[in-house]
């Protein structure tokens, strides 16, 4: 499974790596199902008794394999933005999918002979059950695989309702959370076993579930089936008012250091970052640079302007009244290698000094190296004018996609200032956590971004500071000197960013013979 581009949807044929983050401090994505109410199914399969009739079982408990001995990770998995943490089978693959609005764990067997999807679907009816939830869900499947019968015209479904278990406990410490599991098998073909899907759905909040969802075959469930109960009893839910308190001092915490960011050290900020390069590589065993997989360079330009100045195509003369207005300008250009493809993003975004608005465009052309013409253009247009954010996405040969959101509570970081935040941190020479919420291109929405800063204690005067673009995002680790300029940055797949030299930058690609045209 791959990341997508930072900052725009990549809706080409283009594979890039986890390590394509950094961008414009996020990654978009398309969307995901959600659970919402759909229209009343035709027929429903046979509803358990309520929850609450009898005493809550755990997962595994009935109408599935007996489960076996199976090895588990020390380290759990975590989707923070429900507080789920998790273990997973040692040996297997963890995917962690964050194409779409909410984020996804995939864990897949060494053989490939399962799959485990953890998600936290949404929904926009607060009255949604758990029962009626699975209902639906077994619903929808059942009809996938429905058969017409010529004489009667009568649709029957050829899947199997191999069982299903009410008021199941998930976490004996979190007793009020009390899900619903069943086991599905579905046709697939003449000579092919039938898939076999279980579905543990527990619902966490008024607009929000909890998922577990596995897939495998017929002649795999047996052993797939023991390992899925394993890792689903091995679920913990963190207290909701507990993570509340800490989001809130994070927040606080944030909204401090910004408050004390005065127009002088902001622009103190921009003249220290202005025109520097820094590269992306996968690093070598022998550690030399010319065995160093090069994945992209960027560059960061700041200024003080005008809004029109957003289009470097449009001249100053032909600013409308709205785009001679001043204030501050940061952009930033970059260049990633997919194989044979080369994507190129440009980003430029304003603020007033004020911070009451803010603008964006950001563009991405994708090409084969060594060619001029574009395999695909995109551009995403943002503004925000008070609390109301609004984004514009251009794709070449698709429909526009227009988002409208709104900023409600304390705390919000503007995209000028969270492509300059690490500075503005370490500025404030607070080791502490933080939090601020920002707005994200491939949720569509304003999501929390977490900054822990502190200074290790055998690297005497250097601040490192651990990132998480959004709660379910995995970490990156930062490390600046005392002034604040970057030593480097390792992403979650084992990628560096480093700072280097213009002309140190081309002669390296040269030598490596990488398009710089």
């Amino acid at each position: 499974m791959t990341n997508r581009w930072p900052v725009l949807l990549l809706v080409f044929a283009v594979a890039l790596t986890p390590a394509q983050v950094v961008i414009a401090q996020d990654q978009p994505t398309p969307d995901k199902p959600r659970i919402s109410k759909p229209p009343e199914p035709a027929a429903k399969p046979k509803v358990p008794s309520p929850a609450g009739t009898k005493p809550p079982v755990a997962p595994g408990k009935a109408g599935s394999p007996q489960s076996g001995s199976v090895e588990l990770s020390e380290e759990p998995q975590v989707l923070e933005s429900v507080g789920l943490r998790f273990l997973t089978p040692v040996g297997a693959k963890v995917i962690q999918d964050t194409a779409g609005k909410e984020a996804k764990l995939l864990i897949v067997a060494p053989d490939e002979s399962w799959q485990i999807n953890v998600t936290s679907p949404r929904t926009s009816n607060p009255d949604l059950t758990v029962t009626t939830a699975c209902d639906e869900l077994i619903a929808k499947l059942m009809e996938r695989v429905g058969q017409i019968n010529k004489d009667t015209q009568e649709i029957k479904t050829l899947g199997k309702l191999i069982s299903r278990t009410d008021n199941v406990l998930l976490d004996p410490e979190r007793p009020e959370l009390v899900g619903e599991q069943f086991i599905i098998s579905l046709p697939r073909g003449k000579d092919s076993p039938d898939t076999v899907r279980g579905y543990t759905l527990v619902k966490i909040a008024a607009d929000r579930f909890v998922n577990f969802e596995l897939i495998t075959t017929a002649d795999k469930y047996q052993a797939a089936g023991a390992v899925y109960q394993i890792v689903v009893r091995t679920a913990k839910f963190e207290d909701a008012e507990r993570t509340a308190v800490a989001r809130g001092a994070a927040i606080a915490a944030g909204q401090a250091v910004l408050a004390g960011l005065t127009d002088e050290a902001l622009r103190d900020i921009m003249k220290q970052r202005n025109g520097r390069f820094e590269r992306l590589f996968r690093p070598a065993v022998g550690g030399a640079r010319m065995d160093e997989t090069e994945v992209a360079y960027r560059r960061i330009t700041t200024w003080n302007g005008k809004r029109g100045e957003m289009d470097p195509s449009r001249a100053a003369k032909d600013f409308t009244a709205a785009e001679q207005e001043a204030g501050y300008l940061l952009r930033t250009d970059a260049r990633y290698i997919n194989g044979a493809q080369v994507v190129d993003v440009s980003g430029t975004f304003f603020i007033r000094p004020d911070r009451s608005m803010e603008a964006w465009v950001i563009r991405q052309a994708i090409r084969e190296a060594g060619k001029r013409d574009t395999v695909g253009i995109s551009m995403e247009k943002g503004a925000r004018e008070g609390d109301i954010i609004s984004v514009v996405t251009e794709v070449t040969g698709q429909p526009d996609e227009s988002v409208k959101t709104q900023v409600s509570g304390d705390g919000y970081l503007t995209r000028f200032e969270s492509l300059l935040l690490p500075q503005i941190l370490i500025r404030s020479k607070v080791p502490t956590e933080f939090g601020f919420y920002v707005y994200q291109s491939e949720a569509g929405k304003v999501q929390l971004r977490r900054e822990v800063l502190d200074q290790p204690p055998d690297r005497p005067g250097l601040w490192k500071l651990t990132t998480r673009l959004s709660e379910d995002r995995k970490p990156m680790e930062s490390l600046f000197n005392d002034q604040g300029d970057l030593i480097r940055t390792e992403l979650s797949d084992g990628s560096i960013w480093e700072p280097i030299d213009a002309k140190a930058l081309v002669r390296l690609w040269r030598d490596k013979n990488l398009p710089l045209d």
